[in-house]
C-alpha cells in the first residue's frame, strides 16, 4: 500500500487522498474498500480529552479494487470531518483493504485530521498573571511584575525581563530592542521551535542585558536611555508574509541608566 497513512491537514470540509496497492500474488486479486473509525479529541487543546466524533462520511471512489497478477490499482477516498465536532479538535481512523477470501492480509492505512484553523490556537493566551509582561527578578529568583522602571543592568536583578506564557508551540520567537524615538535598534533574542509551557500558570523569563545585534552582526551595546521590548511568536505552521499568523505584545516603557 502506498501511502502507507494519511494526513489530512486543517479544515472543515471534506479531503481526498489517492491511495494504490500492489498485487504481489500469483493471479488476479479484488479488494474490498472500507474503514474503521477511531477515538478523536475536544477543543482543548492544552489538556486533550478522548472523544467519540469520528468523521461523519467516508467514501470510495469505487467499493473495490480489482488488480491483476504484479500490478498497481488505484482509488481515492473522501473523508469529512464531522460539522458537530468540536472546532480544534482532532479526528482519525483506519483505510481497511480487505482481499478477497484466501487473499493474504487485510491492511490497514491510518488518517488523521485537525477540524478548524490550527492558526487561529492562540500561542500567547492570557493567564491568571497577565502574561506576557515586563519583570524584575528578585535576589531569590522569583520576579515582580513591573510596568516601567529603571534599570542599572548591573547583576540579574537589575536588568528587565519578557516573561511569558506559552499555550501552544511556537515556530520562532523574537524580542526586538525599540527606542524612545520608536526606531527598532535590534533583536535581543531569536529562538526557534518552542514547546509550550507544561502548566497553565507556567511561564518563561528572558532577560535583556543591554545588548543586540543587527542582521546578525555582532553585538551592540544600547545606551541609556528610554526603551521598549517587542515580544514576536510565530505559528507552528505560519504562512510567510501574512500577519495574521504572528502574535506580538510591546512591553511598557523603562529607562536604562548605567551607574
Amino acid at each position: 500500500m502506498a501511502p502507507g497513512k494519511l494526513s489530512l491537514g486543517e479544515g472543515t470540509g471534506p479531503v481526498t487522498k489517492k491511495l494504490k496497492i500492489r498485487n504481489l500474488s500469483d493471479g488476479t486479486r479484488t479488494y474490498t474498500l472500507s474503514h474503521v473509525a477511531a477515538v478523536g479529541t475536544g477543543a482543548n487543546t492544552f489538556v486533550p480529552g478522548g472523544f467519540n466524533i469520528p468523521a461523519t462520511g467516508v467514501s470510495f471512489s469505487s467499493p473495490t479494487v480489482t488488480v491483476d497478477k504484479g500490478q498497481w490499482g488505484h482509488f481515492e477516498v473522501t473523508i469529512t470531518p464531522d460539522p458537530a465536532a468540536p472546532d480544534k479538535g482532532l479526528y482519525g481512523g483506519y483505510i481497511v483493504v480487505t482481499p478477497s477470501a484466501g487473499g493474504g492480509e487485510v491492511l490497514r492505512v491510518p488518517y488523521a485530521g485537525f477540524k478548524g484553523d490550527y492558526q487561529s490556537i492562540r500561542i500567547l493566551a492570557p493567564t491568571p498573571f497577565n502574561f506576557p509582561a515586563l519583570g524584575r527578578q528578585n535576589a531569590d529568583g522569583s520576579f515582580n511584575l513591573v510596568t516601567g522602571g529603571t534599570f542599572t543592568l548591573v547583576g540579574a536583578t537589575q536588568q528587565p525581563n519578557v516573561l511569558y506564557h506559552l499555550d501552544h508551540q511556537a515556530r520562532t520567537l523574537t524580542i526586538d530592542v525599540v527606542n524612545a524615538k520608536g526606531k527598532t535598534l535590534g533583536r535581543a533574542h531569536d529562538l526557534e521551535y518552542l514547546a509550550r509551557n507544561s502548566t497553565s500558570t507556567g511561564f518563561f523569563a528572558l532577560a535583556w542585558d543591554g545588548s543586540y545585534r543587527q542582521h546578525g552582526n555582532k553585538l551592540k551595546q544600547a545606551p541609556d536611555g528610554e526603551y521598549t521590548l517587542v515580544l514576536s511568536v510565530k505559528k507552528p505552521l505560519a504562512e510567510k508574509q501574512n500577519p495574521a499568523h504572528t502574535e506580538t505584545w510591546t512591553s511598557p516603557v523603562f529607562t536604562i541608566d548605567r551607574p
